[in-house]
């Protein structure tokens, strides 16, 4: 119940609220609204003992309605000429043609707007894409460049260790030669050295008799001994001096 008296005010209020926009005269039947529901009020409290201000507060709502229907402002408008609304309907319907212009206007120019933003839009797109673009090839062209320092570097680091490889090889191989050159030199030298030791043992070795001989050699030497004579050989078997 009291939801709904809640919501029966708040009509009454909009209700008079009408009233009063379309004539100031309503405000007479506002007046006894307000002292019905000042009245119903008390009444509730307890205040008083006069129950009937529910009538005092349809009698508001119907004095506003009636004096809002006899105003001179509502009735004013039935009484105008045909000409008069003619050119009425003339000039709203001039405004509203002008109304549609603006309208039409504004949209054709937010159209405009739009479609130079879109082309703004497609231009700042294609300006990025061939930034991307053009920093993807500066990055390949530099990977290119970095590979290619790298294969440069790599071929001359393998240069550089095949050349060292032949120089160590070729001294290698050097030193191999000197050591075998030297090696002959002293095989020669010793050979040289021997034969003129045999030589000179050839030459200096001489015995007078086989009791001289064989304290040089005990047993004896054979016909090919630098030291062989044939006076020591008496049996004449190529052995001189032997036991």
């Amino acid at each position: 119940m009291k939801f709904l008296r809640v919501v029966a005010l708040i009509l009454a209020i909009l209700f008079l609220l009408f009233c009063l926009v379309g004539s100031q005269r309503a405000w007479f039947g506002i007046i006894i609204f307000i002292i019905g529901l000042y009245l119903q009020k008390q009444y509730r409290k307890g205040k008083i003992q006069f129950s009937k201000s529910r009538y005092i507060m349809t009698l508001g709502l119907l004095a506003a309605f009636i004096l809002t229907l006899t105003s001179p402002a509502v009735t004013q408008p039935a009484k105008q000429t045909a000409s008069e609304a003619k050119g009425a309907d003339t000039a709203v319907k001039a405004d509203e043609e002008k109304a549609e212009e603006k309208k039409a206007k504004e949209a054709e120019k937010k159209k405009e707007e739009a479609a130079a933003a879109k082309l703004a839009e497609q231009k700042k797109q294609e300006e990025a894409r061939k930034e991307a673009e053009e920093k993807r090839l500066e990055e390949e062209a530099q990977k290119q460049a970095e590979q290619k320092r790298l294969e440069e570097e790599a071929k001359k680091q393998a240069e550089q260790k095949r050349l060292e490889e032949e120089r160590i090889k070729k001294e290698q191989e050097q030193a191999e030669a000197a050591a075998q050159e030297a090696e002959r030199k002293r095989k020669e030298q010793e050979a040289a050295e021997a034969a003129a030791a045999a030589e000179q043992a050839q030459a200096t070795e001489s015995f007078d008799n086989c009791t001289e001989m064989r304290k040089v050699h005990p047993k004896g030497v054979p016909s090919t001994h630098p030291a062989y004579e044939s006076q020591h050989d008496r049996d004449k078997d190529n052995w001189a001096c032997e036991r």
